[in-house]
């Protein structure tokens, strides 16, 4: 079935009914390869946490005086950043250098776009899991990040994924990523008033406005430029995509405005001090 704007005012039952028939199936049409890969990206998550605790348990005295709500936290950023290295390289090079991906971004099915996705739905799952588990705050966005954006790489990688160069720009906004989960682990061995921890901070602060503020207007375009070919989706696709975008960017946009975003990227100098002691493990 067609999804086009004259039909949706007396199709809504038929359109419903397709979303939810191609809800049910998307798990079903992924090849066993790509079974593979999201199975091994959620087993290797599971490791990265178990590895993380047992070395850092030995290695660090700051790790061990943490509450056990601030260790898991720990462990799943060092997750997080490990998944944001390997996405954001990937991605970002598949969106700058494969003209046929970005020539047709609705259709094409860039096999290395395919396999990132499958990364993501593992590591979205593994971290799903630990978050639910031991209630890590706050709860209701992650969570609900989490399943938009697990299920909606799930669709992209079964066979009748679209959009694909959709979802792996999206993976662009990852770059912000590793300098966040730095900059908490330095909040957390009190060096977030040191040079390193302020430096840290502005680092966050421009990668944030950078991957995850400044990339939008071009999204918004490839979908402008993109929108008969979409129109020409299955419903259940075409809703998926535009509910990630929608919550992705309100997220990033919000967290950007009223977050701690701000007093990292505007904070005065003079209200930290110029040199602290750096605690040593």
């Amino acid at each position: 079935m067609q999804l086009r704007a004259d039909s949706i005012p007396g199709n809504i039952a038929e359109i419903m009914v397709s979303v939810y028939e191609d809800f049910l199936r998307t798990p079903f049409l992924v090849s066993n390869f790509h079974y593979s890969i999201i199975v091994g990206s959620f087993i290797a998550c599971q490791l990265s946490y178990v590895w993380g605790n047992w070395y850092f348990s030995r290695k660090s005295r700051t790790y061990r005086k943490l509450s056990e709500q601030d260790k898991i936290e720990w462990q799943t950023r060092i997750a997080s950043t490990l998944h944001a290295l390997v996405a954001f390289s990937i991605a970002a090079y598949l969106v700058l250098f494969d003209q046929k991906f970005n020539a047709d971004p609705v259709n094409y099915r860039q096999p290395w776009g395919v396999i990132v996705m499958a990364i993501g739905v593992g590591y979205f799952a593994a971290d799903f899991v630990l978050i639910v588990r031991y209630n890590i705050q706050p709860l209701a966005p992650i969570i609900a990040h989490h399943v938009f954006a697990g299920w909606g790489f799930l669709a992209g990688v079964s066979e009748m994924g679209k959009c694909l160069w959709f979802g792996v720009y999206l993976l662009i906004t990852e770059g912000s990523t590793p300098f966040n989960n730095i900059y908490w682990i330095l909040e957390k061995c009190g060096l977030a008033s040191t040079r390193l921890g302020r430096a840290v901070g502005k680092l966050f602060a421009l990668s944030w406005l950078m991957f995850r503020i400044l990339i939008n207007p071009f999204l918004i375009y490839k979908v402008y430029i993109s929108w008969p070919q979409m129109l020409l989706m299955r419903p259940y696709f075409f809703l998926i995509l535009f509910v990630n975008m929608f919550f992705l960017i309100s997220m990033n946009t919000v967290y950007f405005i009223i977050g701690p975003f701000r007093k990292l990227a505007f904070a005065k100098a003079t209200t930290v001090a110029e040199v602290e002691k750096v605690r040593t493990d």
